[in-house]
Protein backbone atom coordinates (compact mmCIF):
# COMPACT_ATOMS: atom_id res chain seq x y z
CA UNK A 1 0.00 0.00 0.00
CA UNK A 2 1.67 3.39 -0.85
CA UNK A 3 2.30 6.03 1.39
CA UNK A 4 -0.83 8.62 0.42
CA UNK A 5 -3.65 6.00 0.37
CA UNK A 6 -2.29 4.54 4.10
CA UNK A 7 -2.20 7.91 4.99
CA UNK A 8 -5.96 8.49 3.86
CA UNK A 9 -6.73 5.31 5.52
CA UNK A 10 -5.34 6.07 8.99
CA UNK A 11 -7.61 9.41 9.01
CA UNK A 12 -10.44 7.18 9.11
CA UNK A 13 -9.30 5.54 12.32
CA UNK A 14 -9.88 6.73 15.83
CA UNK A 15 -7.65 6.24 18.67
CA UNK A 16 -9.46 3.97 21.30
CA UNK A 17 -7.89 3.03 24.91
CA UNK A 18 -8.39 0.59 27.09
CA UNK A 19 -6.51 0.01 30.58
CA UNK A 20 -3.45 -2.42 30.61
CA UNK A 21 -5.05 -4.73 33.17
CA UNK A 22 -7.60 -5.73 30.59
CA UNK A 23 -5.59 -6.35 27.61
CA UNK A 24 -5.68 -10.05 26.17
CA UNK A 25 -2.83 -9.96 24.93
CA UNK A 26 -1.02 -8.99 28.11
CA UNK A 27 -2.91 -11.85 30.17
CA UNK A 28 -1.25 -13.91 27.06
CA UNK A 29 2.45 -13.14 28.03
CA UNK A 30 2.82 -10.85 24.89
CA UNK A 31 4.93 -8.30 27.12
CA UNK A 32 6.56 -11.21 28.85
CA UNK A 33 6.62 -11.46 32.95
CA UNK A 34 3.22 -13.39 33.15
CA UNK A 35 3.59 -17.08 32.18
CA UNK A 36 7.62 -18.41 32.78
CA UNK A 37 6.66 -21.68 31.62
CA UNK A 38 6.30 -21.01 28.13
CA UNK A 39 8.89 -22.94 25.62
CA UNK A 40 12.09 -21.10 25.13
CA UNK A 41 13.93 -23.59 22.89
CA UNK A 42 13.28 -22.73 19.49
CA UNK A 43 11.03 -19.66 19.53
CA UNK A 44 11.42 -17.93 16.31
CA UNK A 45 11.39 -20.93 14.54
CA UNK A 46 8.05 -22.16 16.02
CA UNK A 47 6.69 -18.35 15.05
CA UNK A 48 8.36 -18.82 11.75
CA UNK A 49 6.32 -22.13 11.12
CA UNK A 50 3.00 -21.05 12.28
CA UNK A 51 3.32 -18.02 9.74
CA UNK A 52 4.12 -20.41 7.26
CA UNK A 53 0.66 -22.71 8.19
CA UNK A 54 -1.70 -20.23 6.62
CA UNK A 55 -4.72 -22.57 8.42
CA UNK A 56 -3.69 -22.46 11.56
CA UNK A 57 -2.07 -18.86 11.41
CA UNK A 58 -5.79 -17.98 10.21
CA UNK A 59 -7.40 -19.84 12.89
CA UNK A 60 -5.21 -17.60 15.57
CA UNK A 61 -6.47 -14.54 13.77
CA UNK A 62 -9.87 -15.35 14.14
CA UNK A 63 -9.78 -15.96 18.09
CA UNK A 64 -8.32 -12.98 18.53
CA UNK A 65 -9.70 -11.03 16.87
CA UNK A 66 -13.17 -12.39 18.05
CA UNK A 67 -12.23 -12.50 21.18
CA UNK A 68 -9.56 -9.95 22.31
CA UNK A 69 -11.87 -6.84 22.62
CA UNK A 70 -9.57 -4.91 24.82
CA UNK A 71 -6.20 -5.57 23.24
CA UNK A 72 -7.53 -4.72 20.02
CA UNK A 73 -9.63 -1.54 20.53
CA UNK A 74 -6.14 -0.65 22.64
CA UNK A 75 -3.68 -1.49 19.52
CA UNK A 76 -5.42 -2.21 16.50
CA UNK A 77 -6.59 1.79 16.54
CA UNK A 78 -2.94 3.23 17.61
CA UNK A 79 -2.00 3.75 13.76
CA UNK A 80 1.50 4.64 14.47
CA UNK A 81 1.92 0.61 15.84
CA UNK A 82 2.58 -2.20 12.69
CA UNK A 83 -0.88 -3.61 13.38
CA UNK A 84 0.23 -6.44 10.85
CA UNK A 85 3.22 -7.62 12.62
CA UNK A 86 1.10 -7.15 15.95
CA UNK A 87 -1.28 -9.31 15.12
CA UNK A 88 1.31 -12.04 13.83
CA UNK A 89 2.92 -11.80 17.46
CA UNK A 90 -0.56 -12.14 19.27
CA UNK A 91 -0.92 -15.69 17.19
CA UNK A 92 2.91 -16.33 18.90
CA UNK A 93 1.25 -15.48 22.13
CA UNK A 94 -1.92 -16.80 21.98
CA UNK A 95 -0.06 -20.49 20.82
CA UNK A 96 2.67 -20.76 22.92
CA UNK A 97 2.45 -17.93 25.41
CA UNK A 98 6.06 -16.44 24.15
CA UNK A 99 6.73 -12.78 24.57
CA UNK A 100 6.30 -10.66 21.25
CA UNK A 101 10.39 -9.73 21.70
CA UNK A 102 10.98 -13.72 21.89
CA UNK A 103 9.15 -14.59 18.48
CA UNK A 104 9.15 -11.62 16.27
CA UNK A 105 13.24 -12.87 14.99
CA UNK A 106 11.20 -15.77 13.34
CA UNK A 107 9.40 -13.19 10.56
CA UNK A 108 12.68 -13.10 9.14
CA UNK A 109 13.14 -16.84 8.53
CA UNK A 110 10.57 -16.42 5.81
CA UNK A 111 11.17 -16.24 2.35
CA UNK A 112 9.96 -12.90 0.76
CA UNK A 113 6.71 -15.02 -0.85
CA UNK A 114 6.38 -15.83 2.77
CA UNK A 115 6.19 -12.66 4.47
CA UNK A 116 3.89 -11.70 1.74
CA UNK A 117 1.70 -14.31 2.04
CA UNK A 118 1.75 -13.79 6.45
CA UNK A 119 0.88 -10.03 5.84
CA UNK A 120 -1.73 -10.77 3.51
CA UNK A 121 -3.58 -12.77 5.93
CA UNK A 122 -2.92 -10.35 9.06
CA UNK A 123 -4.06 -7.26 6.81
CA UNK A 124 -6.87 -9.10 5.78
CA UNK A 125 -8.10 -9.67 9.69
CA UNK A 126 -7.10 -6.20 10.65
CA UNK A 127 -9.46 -4.68 7.75
CA UNK A 128 -12.52 -6.85 9.15
CA UNK A 129 -11.73 -5.95 12.57
CA UNK A 130 -12.03 -2.15 11.31
CA UNK A 131 -14.57 -2.99 9.38
CA UNK A 132 -16.81 -4.76 11.77
CA UNK A 133 -15.79 -2.25 14.61
CA UNK A 134 -17.45 1.24 13.99
CA UNK A 135 -16.59 2.82 16.72
CA UNK A 136 -13.31 2.77 15.29
CA UNK A 137 -14.06 4.86 12.52
CA UNK A 138 -14.55 8.37 13.14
Amino acid sequence: MSSPEREEKTQEIKRLWEPWELWEDYKHNFYGGVVEDWQRDNTMQMYADMLRDLSRFEAALQVITREWVHSNRHNLTNVGLNRVAYLGQCACALLYKAPHKECRGGYQLLSEEEKSAADAMAQKYLDKWLAENAEARE
